[in-house]
């Protein structure tokens, strides 16, 4: 295999590289204000980004024992408000080659699991207008709130 990069995407990603500390930025400003905009709702737990995080993705984890909904129902109803979350991270034991290579099953490793159920990426990204942050803050306290279980 020839694994070197054409010379239109090298010139390409030059570009993007002289943009590299805006869009990291941007990010670290959304991210932040998911973070404090979240901060009181105790069914969210936030990331916690290091220092110099790129915040790539922004994983929002709930805690399902405070809600009545599961995680895929809480990003159905984001879904019917027109608000795009998604899943990075799937636990290899669930992925059909490890499941079937290895003979795993969905119990054999819990906490992998119960991470799994309960995360869910927010859209960020450096063009990310601060109407749609919003909108993407309200659906989620909407949706929450509505399904909040006290304690």
């Amino acid at each position: 295999y020839k694994y070197n990069m054409p010379d239109l995407l090298a010139a390409i990603g030059r570009v993007q590289l002289r943009r590299a500390e805006g869009f990291a930025r941007a990010r670290r400003s959304i991210a932040a204000t998911y973070t404090e905009r979240f901060a009181d709702a105790d069914y969210l737990e936030c990331p916690t980004g290091s220092e110099g995080s790129s915040w790539h993705l922004y994983v929002l984890r709930l805690r399902l024992d405070r809600l009545s909904i599961t995680r895929d129902e809480f990003m159905a109803a984001l879904a019917e408000r027109g608000i795009s979350t998604s899943v990075h991270y799937r636990p290899l034991h669930l992925m059909r080659y490890y499941r079937e290579r290895y003979s795993l099953k969905p119990g054999d490793f819990p906490v992998s699991s119960r991470s799994y159920e309960r995360v869910m990426s927010l859209p960020i990204y450096p063009g990310l207008e601060e109407e749609q942050i919003n909108r993407i803050i309200e659906g989620i306290r909407l949706i929450g709130d509505a399904h909040y279980k006290s304690r």
